[in-house]
């Protein structure tokens, strides 16, 4: 386990008119001339709120490789510390496979699928063990705890012709399925509808609000220019929030978005001028410089997380950058392991409580690879 230095924000308490107004979980000094925060809880990195204090930044990560050459891991699922899953494309000597699940000792590979080929799974969106959906290459598939019946565009009227990269839902009866080339479309249990967007960016994220009335599409381009986007649909309006087209922030905007993460009423973004805060219900907007989230040159490919004090920025080649409420940690143990040139990346992650795991690939797609961190 490499243990590195925590980088601390100091800054000055809240100042507080008279009457003094404080937040919740926060009281007025001795002399009523401040905020101070209540026992366990800290100010917030803009000192708008008191947070509780979180655990350790130190995650001690194994490192799995699954499959051969050829293999990646797209998406990944906790149910529980023995109960994980992760779904792309796995090459072995017997055939193809596009699952994996983690028992708390090994991991299984499987092939889901209800025909004899199996196709890479590009997502998955988890309600229970008989509810669950996946993104079947360009199309979705369902499972309901006995089979799988994929959606098609022939027997089901499923548009097609995009790689399904997200999927949400609030219900079976109100699913979204996002996208390359701006495809969104949703399902209300008995038609699919294609929404307009105003972006061919390709989409890799759906996000919400915890009650799902706000959702939220991030995009960025790969591998043509540096186009990335962030949309939000409410009340059946869709608004484009953020959009960029170059990589460096220019006046007006933050640079390049890699990934965004919803807690409460604030979208998370990594962005290459650093974290941005939106606050959806207010429009409000704070960023946290890139000196102080070690963002850098690091590719943000997911942000995964419990809370608006305890989540982690994945970067492209298996670093990770962890924020407990008081400070960012960066965390290089497996890209140094890795080495940097090894051409080896992330794809997905999902975290719950003191568990994490990010999947991907590595070594210019020779293995699938899972990394688990877990925390005391």
């Amino acid at each position: 386990m490499l243990i590195i230095g925590v980088l601390w924000s100091c800054q000055e308490p809240v100042k507080s008119s008279t009457p003094l107004n404080c937040p919740p979980n926060a009281h007025a000094n001795a002399d009523s001339t401040n905020c101070d925060c209540d026992s366990l809880y800290h100010w917030n990195e803009d000192q708008t709120e008191c947070v509780l204090d979180t655990s350790s930044h130190e995650f001690t990560w194994q490192l799995y490789t699954i499959g051969g050459h050829g293999s990646f891991l797209r998406d990944a699922k906790i149910i529980s510390e023995n109960d994980i899953w992760v779904v792309g494309q796995i090459q072995l000597d017997t055939g193809y496979y596009n699952a994996a699940h983690w028992d708390g000792s090994t991991w299984q590979i499987l092939a889901l699928s209800p025909w004899r080929s199996v196709y890479e799974l590009y997502s998955m969106f988890w309600f229970s063990d008989t509810n669950i959906w996946y993104g079947n290459l360009t199309l979705p598939m369902y499972y309901n705890g006995h089979s799988f019946y994929v959606f098609s565009p022939d027997s089901d009227d499923y548009p097609g012709g995009y790689l399904i990269n997200s999927i949400y839902g609030t219900f079976s009866n109100d699913m979204y399925f996002a996208g390359d080339h701006g495809s969104i479309v949703h399902y209300n249990g008995e038609q699919f509808t294609t929404l307009n967007t105003p972006t061919d960016v390709d989409l890799q994220a759906i996000l919400a609000s915890p009650d799902g009335e706000y959702i939220f599409f991030q995009g960025r381009n790969d591998f043509e220019g540096y186009g990335t986007i962030l949309l939000q649909l409410h009340n059946y309006q869709m608004v484009t929030i953020y959009r960029c087209e170059t990589l460096y922030p220019e006046s007006g905007n933050y640079g390049r978005l890699y990934s965004s993460y919803v807690w409460g009423d604030t979208v998370f973004s990594a962005t290459k001028a650093g974290v941005w805060k939106y606050n959806y219900r207010t429009r409000e907007s704070i960023l946290i410089p890139d000196s102080i989230a070690h963002i850098g040159e690091h590719y943000i490919k997911k942000i995964i997380g419990n809370s608006s004090n305890d989540y982690i920025l994945v970067g492209n080649w298996w670093d990770f950058t962890h924020y407990n409420g008081k400070g960012y940690s960066l965390n290089t143990e497996l890209e140094d392991y890795l080495g940097a040139g090894s051409n080896s990346g992330i794809e997905g992650g999902d975290m719950q409580g003191n568990l994490a795991v990010v999947c991907g690939y590595i070594h210019a797609g020779a293995h699938g690879a899972v990394a688990i961190g877990r925390r005391e």
